[in-house]
This record gives structure tokens, C-alpha cells and sequence, in this order.
């Protein structure tokens, strides 16, 4: 799922793939709960990836840095 996100926004831009959303998936594996069911799961991992990581730039290209 994350990697898929990564993948269009990736195509929309006309940019190569990295390996960011391997590293975003592996933490996000890591920190979830067990007993928090597969759909709020889902949005969460969504709706950080696409708002938190893609809108604003991806990693390193933030408003932010």
C-alpha cells in the first residue's frame, strides 16, 4: 500500500523510484499495534504517506527543510 502510493506519485512526477517507502513501511510495521484493526491501519498509513510525505515534497523537500 505505501509502496503503491509511492509508485503513482512517483509516475505523476515524472520522477525515479526510491527506497523511501520501503524505510516508511518497515517503521510503520514496526510501531503498529496489534490489536488496531486492518482498516484504520490503512487510512492512517494513507493519509501519512500521501498528506504528511508526498504533497509536501517527500523527504528532504519539505517546506519545512
Amino acid at each position: 500500500m505505501i509502496t503503491g502510493w509511492q509508485l503513482i506519485f512517483s509516475l505523476l512526477r515524472r520522477q525515479k523510484l526510491g527506497l523511501d517507502g520501503v524505510a516508511t513501511a518497515l517503521i510503520f510495521t514496526i510501531l503498529a499495534a496489534d490489536a488496531l484493526p486492518i482498516w484504520q491501519l490503512a487510512l492512517a498509513a494513507t493519509f501519512g504517506i500521501v498528506v504528511g510525505e508526498l504533497v509536501f515534497g517527500g523527504r528532504g523537500f519539505s517546506i519545512v527543510n
